[in-house]
């Protein structure tokens, strides 16, 4: 497994086309709001780590600029969206 977890239920959080109009690439987001480990991440190439941030880091994060790929950026930020909806 990629990430060496497996996710309970999943449930879509966005979509995105990251670039519409110069490429039809399309970016599903889940949300699984638990998760076991399986074993470790197969994965090396996809990041340059893997670990759990509470969800009230991000905003801090995004603003340092630690957070900068469009694609994580686009989850996290549904992410923080939905947690703030009523």
């Amino acid at each position: 497994m990629e990430t060496g977890r497996r996710p309970s239920a999943l449930r879509e959080l966005v979509y995105a086309q990251p670039a519409a109009g110069i490429t039809d690439t399309q970016h599903f987001v889940f949300r699984a709001d638990e998760v076991r480990r399986v074993g470790e991440p197969t994965e090396r190439n996809e990041s340059d780590r893997v670990e759990w941030i509470p969800l009230a880091a991000v905003p801090g994060m995004i603003a340092r600029r630690e957070i900068v790929c469009g694609a994580t950026l686009v989850g996290v930020m549904a992410l923080l969206l939905e947690a703030r909806l009523p």
